[in-house]
């Protein structure tokens, strides 16, 4: 995250499955900190699936 937006990036992807949240926030917190870029100028882009429906794309079924 923080060379992301060190390198000018300000639309971001995040999903809980990529399993980097805390790393996300922590780049994006140090960026702050280090004046590369204000709060307001990030926009993140986060992807919502249910589980069911992941299972199910990925493959395999779950009982209901």
């Amino acid at each position: 995250m923080y060379n992301a937006l060190k390198a000018g990036y300000r639309l971001l992807d995040g999903a809980g499955d990529y399993g980097n949240e805390k790393e996300a926030g922590e780049g994006l917190a140090r960026a702050i900190k280090d004046g590369i870029v204000k709060r307001e100028e990030v926009c993140e882009s986060h992807c919502y699936q249910p589980v069911c429906n992941c299972q199910l794309i990925a493959g395999y079924s779950r009982d209901l």
